[in-house]
C-alpha cells in the first residue's frame, strides 16, 4: 500500500503540493488532477467569514494511505462522506469506517495531530470538509458550549462520529450539485455549509442527551430502543400500542411518556417521520415509481403523500427525483 505525506501551513498549501506532485492545475478555488496515480476534482473556498470549505472528489489507482500535516492554527475539522467509504485509524477504537455502508458518515476532530486516512484502489471518494479555527468558534458560540470546548481543545487524539441524517444528506447533495456552477457558487456553498454544520452539531447534541437519558432511566431505556427498532422494521403495519404494552409489561401512559422522552416525539409522529425518510431514500436512490413508493409505505393518497413529503424536506418527491437524475 502506497503512503503519501503532505505538509503545509494551510489547506491551500496542501493543494499546491498536490498540483506539483501530480502535475495538476490550480486556480483560485479549483484543483484538477488526472494522471496515472490519481484523479482529483476539488473546489476550495478559504476563510470566508472564518470558515473554509472543500468539496472533494478523489480516485487513486492503488490502495493508499494519506497523511496530512496538522494546520498551523488549531482548528475544528468536520468531514461528511457520501457515496463512498473512508477509513481512519482511531486511538480509541482502532479503526473507523465512514460511508453509506456504515452507521456513521460524518466525523469531527481537531487538527492538533496529523490526519491519516486510507483509500481503496479505484474507489471514488466524495466528501465535504469544513474547517473552523478555534478563534472563530469562540466568536460564534461565545462560550455557550463549554462542555464541547473542553473536548475540542483536548490535545489528546479524539474523533466524534455520527450518522448523516436525511436533512444533512439533502444539504450535501445541494453542495455537490452547485460544484460546477459559475454564478453564486461561493455564497451558496457557504450558506449550505453553515446549515450542514448546524445540523451536525444538533445531531451530536441529541446523541449526548440520549446518553444522559440512559443513565437517568436505564430500566426503561432499553425497552424504548427495542420498540423503536420494532416500529422502524414494521412501518407499514406497526404494532398497536395495546399490543406493545402487553408485550413489554408497561402501562400505556408510561410507554407514551418514555417514548417521547427518549425519541423526542410521540409514537405516531415517529412512524410518519420514518415513512417519509424511507420514501426520501427510495425516491433519491431508486427508479421505482413514486406512486409505488407511496403505496408500499402505507400512503393510500399520493397527493397527501406529496404534500407531507414537501413539509418534511421542502421539496416534492417528483422534483427530488428530477434533481438527482
Amino acid at each position: 500500500m502506497k503512503k503519501y505525506s503532505f505538509k503545509g501551513k494551510s489547506l491551500r498549501d496542501l493543494y499546491v503540493s498536490f498540483t506539483k506532485d501530480f502535475n495538476g492545475t490550480w486556480t483560485d478555488d479549483t484543483l484538477k488532477i488526472d494522471d496515472d496515480e490519481v484523479k482529483m476534482d476539488i473546489s476550495y473556498y478559504q476563510d470566508i467569514f472564518g470558515i473554509t470549505v472543500a468539496v472533494n472528489e478523489i480516485v487513486f489507482r492503488d490502495d493508499v494511505i494519506i497523511e496530512l500535516a496538522q494546520d498551523e492554527e488549531p482548528t475544528l475539522l468536520a468531514r461528511f462522506v457520501v457515496d463512498s467509504e473512508l477509513t481512519l485509524p482511531s486511538a480509541q477504537d482502532g479503526q473507523i469506517s465512514l460511508g453509506p455502508k456504515h452507521k456513521k458518515g460524518a466525523i469531527l476532530c481537531n487538527t492538533y495531530h496529523p490526519i491519516v486516512f486510507e483509500l481503496k484502489k479505484d474507489q471514488k471518494l466524495k466528501w465535504i470538509s469544513i474547517r473552523v479555527p478555534f478563534s472563530e468558534w469562540d466568536k460564534i458560540t461565545k462560550n455557550r458550549f463549554s462542555h464541547l470546548d473542553t473536548l475540542f481543545r483536548s490535545k489528546d487524539p479524539w474523533l466524534v462520529t455520527t450518522a448523516i441524517n436525511t436533512s444533512m444528506e439533502k444539504c450535501i447533495d445541494e453542495i455537490f450539485g452547485y460544484k460546477d456552477v459559475d454564478f453564486g457558487k461561493i455564497a451558496f456553498t457557504l450558506s449550505k455549509s453553515i446549515e450542514l454544520s448546524y445540523l451536525f452539531l444538533v445531531e451530536l447534541m441529541k446523541e449526548g442527551k440520549e446518553s444522559e437519558k440512559l443513565t437517568l432511566m436505564r430500566p426503561d431505556y432499553d425497552i424504548i430502543m427495542t420498540i423503536k427498532k420494532q416500529l422502524s422494521e414494521n412501518l407499514v403495519n406497526p404494532p398497536k400500542i395495546d399490543d406493545l404494552t402487553k408485550q413489554y409489561g408497561v402501562s400505556t401512559t408510561k410507554l407514551r411518556s418514555n417514548f417521547k422522552q427518549v425519541v423526542g416525539m410521540p409514537i405516531h409522529q415517529y412512524i410518519m417521520q420514518q415513512r417519509y425518510v424511507k420514501a426520501y431514500q427510495k425516491v433519491r436512490n431508486t427508479t421505482e415509481p413514486i406512486t409505488s413508493i407511496a403505496l408500499d409505505l402505507g400512503f393510500s393518497n399520493t397527493a397527501h403523500f406529496s404534500d407531507g413529503f414537501k413539509k418534511y424536506f421542502n421539496i416534492t418527491p417528483s422534483k427530488l427525483r428530477n434533481d438527482v437524475k
